[in-house]
């Protein structure tokens, strides 16, 4: 399951450093909101990534290819719904230290 996680991420390199740019915007934008726009901030980019690594799997039809290899059905749709765990803690962190570095310049 590690692999099929570590996978996803690898596929998701150009959309993790655009996710790091909207977290930027984000910061700006929503820093008034307070936790709504922390809470507003993290799911957009978790739900950026989950349905980025869906279309990509579907755009090179890979789903066909982990269906072939000798893993069993449940460790892949487990590891779909633990990478989404995965991007939510990546925006997360990533958010929050990009929020602290933004009130430390103000």
């Amino acid at each position: 399951m590690y692999h099929l996680i570590k996978k996803d991420i690898l596929m998701q390199k150009r959309a993790m450093k655009l996710s790091l740019l909207l977290m930027i915007f984000f910061t700006f934008t929503l820093s008034q909101l307070e936790l709504v726009g922390y809470t507003v901030a993290v799911l957009a980019v978790t739900y950026q990534l989950a349905l980025g690594a869906s279309s990509l799997e579907d755009k090179n039809n890979s789903d066909k290819i982990l269906i072939s290899l000798p893993i069993k059905r449940n460790i892949i749709v487990l590891s779909k719904y633990v990478s989404v765990y995965v991007y939510t803690a990546y925006a997360i962190l990533f958010y929050t230290l990009i929020n602290a570095i933004g009130h430390l310049l103000h």
